[in-house]
């Protein structure tokens, strides 16, 4: 029973976080890092700055929304990002999006598993 009541408090919290998250007034996006850098994580305030649908990003990669250049950046910035264990500001980056260009203040973590393996971007 024990077992049970867990796994459902569990399953409410985890059920909270994403509610949470996708309804964060910023933009939140995540790219699995061992599935080079996929977008696995994108909220409605991502939605709204880039002018892409959670489900048309989903399983996608910078490079199918951004010019090469811009996602050539990004990518240099999710590598740096990936191998440090602090939030990395990036206080300015442009971004040609959907809506026009936008000036984005970025800031990047790694999400790690149990082991200490970087996970999520």
């Amino acid at each position: 029973m024990a077992k049970e009541s867990r796994e459902n408090r569990q399953l409410e919290s985890e059920q909270l976080l994403t509610q949470i998250l996708q309804n964060l007034p910023v933009a939140v996006f995540g790219k699995d890092i061992k599935n080079n850098f996929q977008i696995c994580i994108w909220n409605k305030g991502a939605e709204d700055l880039f002018g892409i649908k959670k489900s048309e990003a989903i399983g996608k990669y910078d490079g199918d929304f951004f010019p090469k250049e811009q996602a050539d950046f990004f990518r240099i910035k999710d590598i740096e990002a990936s191998q440090s264990f602090g939030i990395i500001d990036i206080p300015e980056e442009s971004a040609q999006t959907a809506n026009g260009a936008r000036l984005l203040r970025t800031k990047k973590t790694v999400l790690r598993g149990a082991n200490g393996e970087p996970r999520i971007l």
